[in-house]
């Protein structure tokens, strides 16, 4: 069917893209409109997940100097056709909606999430820089802590040890650490966290309240009342801490 650009218009709402044409609403998902070339449009193929995805060359170029190197003649590695491999497929229909002039794209807390390690590997500041700020909104959780440590996010990473510090319980800190998604948690940062919170308690006089043992945790599976004990008399008591200079966590601790 062939129609002149006067007869069709797009926009989004939230996640679907819709298209009018001849007064008739056509709404697709939003993994879906990337999936055939657009005449004077598509200029590139990303094949992600065995799935192609047909975009525009220059708004990745524009966006990312590694897109730059990877996708423009200049570089003389000018390609049609471009896998990424170890990408999710809905994380890059993220990235692309985000990119798209004709989409109002709509962050969200498990957007932020997926977006963050593209807009590290390919050096999209801009995209980085609203995923921190998305982060800077949702509840404390120490997964925020993980991010913000491994992207480099200062404001985030500050405000997520605060938040961890005052918001959540010892218990909950404990059940966090054990998700796959903070496997990879700075230990010394954690234990920053443990220390802010033990003069937080020491502060108001107040004990935390104490929790059932558990085994393989931080502190070989004891619970939050001898940990204080522990703390206030000598430090903590562990073979990971020991193994930290004391004026790197002192460091860290000044900087609340």
């Amino acid at each position: 069917m062939e129609y002149s650009e006067s007869e069709e218009s797009c926009w989004s709402i939230s996640d679907e893209y819709r298209c009018e044409y001849a007064g008739t609403i056509i709404v697709s998902a939003a993994s879906e409109k990337y999936d055939s070339p657009e005449e004077g449009v598509t200029s590139v193929v990303l094949v992600v997940e065995g799935k192609k995805l047909h975009y525009t060359r220059e708004l990745l170029a524009m966006a990312s100097q590694v897109f730059k190197a990877l996708l423009c003649k200049e570089t003389g590695l000018y390609q049609e056709e471009v896998e990424l491999p170890e990408k999710k497929y809905q994380s890059v229909v993220w990235m692309l909606d985000y990119l798209n002039p004709r989409i109002r794209f709509s962050m969200s807390d498990e957007k932020a999430v997926a977006l963050l390690p593209l807009a590290d590997e390919y050096k999209m500041e801009l995209l980085k820089e609203d995923c921190e700020s998305m982060l800077l909104k949702v509840p404390p959780r120490l997964e925020l802590v993980t991010l913000a440590h491994k992207y480099n996010l200062e404001n985030l990473l500050r405000h997520a040890k605060q938040q961890s510090v005052t918001s959540l319980s010892h218990t909950q800190l404990e059940k966090q650490r054990k998700l796959p998604e903070n496997k990879n948690v700075d230990l010394e940062i954690y234990i920053e966290i443990l220390c802010k919170k033990l003069d937080k308690y020491a502060s108001v006089g107040a004990q935390p309240a104490a929790a059932a043992p558990s085994s393989g945790g931080l502190f070989g599976g004891t619970s939050p009342a001898p940990m204080v004990a522990s703390f206030g008399a000598v430090g903590l008591q562990s073979s990971a801490f020991a193994a930290k200079p004391k004026s790197s966590l002192a460091a860290r601790k000044s900087n609340y």
